[in-house]
């Protein structure tokens, strides 16, 4: 739908007004808050037909074990279903890389304090490959990253892991991307 641009004196009708906000922007889902040394976090019935696409922010989680990575597993996949590729830079120490990590899940980078990240999922809750990308950073590493699960699975909700250790404090948001 294209946007409307009104003029002064014109009226703002209700039907002008329901229609370009039903058919805008992100719309909120859920949201959880990450509790104190908890291994994983798991958000049930946050996808569904109703987006195509999501995407899931998290903010200001603490981690336990500074320096390794931390995952998303989608609830609808079985096996070494994950493949993708990324990188990771710690501040003041230089580029690495990450990838296909199979078992892993989909990687969301190298996890450090006050960890906040936004990743995108394209298909999630359809029977087709799910892609997805992120961005994440910390207090002590940078991330970028992009990958598929080769499932072709209807997933509807997602497990948020460190390989290893806990995570403490932060919120997750679930948002869908409207469609037009």
């Amino acid at each position: 739908m294209a946007v409307k641009t009104f003029t002064t004196g014109e009226v703002l009708t209700a039907s002008n007004t329901n229609t370009y906000l039903a058919n805008a922007g992100l719309v909120y889902v859920t949201s959880t808050t990450v509790g104190s040394g908890v291994s994983s976090i798991v958000v049930n019935n946050c996808f569904s037909s109703t987006y195509d696409n999501y995407v899931v922010m998290w903010q200001g989680v603490d981690v336990s074990n500074t320096g390794y990575s931390g995952y998303f597993i989608l609830n609808g996949s079985t096996g070494n279903s994950y493949k993708y590729g990324g990188i990771y830079h710690g501040y003041g120490a230089g580029i690495g890389d990450a990838w296909e990590n199979p078992t892993g899940g989909c990687w969301v980078g190298i996890m450090s304090n006050k960890w906040s990240g936004c990743a995108n999922f394209y298909r999630v809750s359809s029977s087709t490959t799910t892609n997805w990308t992120v961005t994440s950073a910390g207090d002590a590493y940078y991330n970028s990253a992009g990958g598929y699960d080769t499932n072709s699975a209807a997933h509807t909700g997602f497990t948020f892991l460190p390989a290893t250790g806990t995570l403490s404090n932060g919120t997750i948001t679930v948002y869908g991307y409207r469609k037009a």
